[in-house]
């Protein structure tokens, strides 16, 4: 799930992924937990990790943590998860 997410929506912050995949299983208050499985899920260097001011920036795999990442069009409906309809 961890590989879906941040394929879809990365780069993207590590508390927004742990928070996402959260919610993906239905736990609010878990996220310690979750931090965990989420952490040594992106720690085996698939995944470039870069950061920003304190926080981690999780990046797809291949992706230039150096370049721009390309524009994405505001769809709510492209993020996983998204509860609009």
């Amino acid at each position: 799930m961890v590989d879906h997410v941040v394929e879809t929506e990365g780069p993207l912050y590590f508390d927004l992924l742990v928070e996402r995949i959260a919610r993906a299983h239905g736990f609010q208050r878990a996220k310690v937990g979750i931090r965990g499985v989420v952490k040594s899920a992106i720690s085996h260097g698939q995944f470039p990790v870069t950061k920003d001011d304190s926080s981690e920036l999780i990046w797809p795999r291949g992706a230039d943590p150096t370049s721009l990442p390309p524009w994405r069009a505001n769809d709510p409906f492209v993020r996983v998860g998204s509860t609009l309809h």
